[in-house]
């Protein structure tokens, strides 16, 4: 016999697959040829950002750095930290030279990791 926890997770699925899948994959093909596939890479890597900043705010709501200073040097040093990582794999995963510069891998990176850190930042209490 199936949980509870599963049948309302199969009962929000099913909605989600048939009506916002299809509605995203629209918007991000009108995006997509709106404005190109680098800004909306960017929207995208900041919408989503923005979500996993929120959501960990609902599960650790307070400061996880107590000093202000710290927390703002935070703000800066990683997301670049994250763009560089990020930039880093994906060298290897497609087995290029480790020390090619690929722009949209870095920028996708750091704009995730600024949005994230961003809504931690001014919203965490």
């Amino acid at each position: 016999m199936k949980s509870p926890l599963s049948l309302i997770v199969a009962i929000i699925a099913i909605p989600v697959k048939i009506f916002f899948k299809p509605l995203v994959g629209f918007i991000a093909k009108s995006f997509y040829q709106w404005l190109g596939y680098e800004v909306t890479t960017v929207l995208g890597n900041i919408t989503v950002g923005a979500i996993v900043g929120g959501v960990s705010l609902l599960i650790i709501p307070q400061y996880i750095i107590p000093s202000f200073q710290i927390r703002f040097i935070n703000l800066i040093v990683t997301p670049v930290v994250i763009g560089a990582l990020i930039n880093l794999s994906s060298n290897i995963k497609f087995h290029r030279k480790l020390l090619t510069f690929d722009l949209i891998n870095f920028v996708s990176g750091y704009t995730f990791a600024l949005a994230l850190a961003g809504v931690r930042y001014f919203f965490a209490g």
